[in-house]
């Protein structure tokens, strides 16, 4: 599988062609970016529209990171109420 890459500083994915190596860029799975399509357009789990998409545990891990690292870059620290969320692996219930 060829990864895209988020781009934290740029705000945005890299597509496959254009991976570069530079602080910031976290490799993501297609699954992942798949994942993000079906949730952005209202296709996540419990919707309600019969369709579900539920993230894989290294779609979690990716986005955790994604989510971390955008909040971090934000603020321009890390917060200290980070260490309050729960793991990752948390966040797939019993499904996951």
């Amino acid at each position: 599988q060829e990864l895209h890459q988020a781009d934290i500083p740029a705000g945005g994915v890299r597509c496959p062609d254009c991976r570069a190596s530079a602080a910031g860029l976290l490799d993501v799975s297609p699954g992942t970016l798949a994942f993000l399509a079906a949730w952005r357009g209202g296709n996540s789990a419990g919707d309600g529209d019969g369709v579900q998409v539920r993230p894989t545990r290294l779609a979690v891990h990716e986005l955790e990171e994604i989510l971390v690292r955008h909040l971090v870059q934000q603020l321009e620290r890390k917060p200290r109420s980070l260490a309050l969320l729960p793991p990752a692996e948390d966040w797939l219930g019993e499904a996951g």
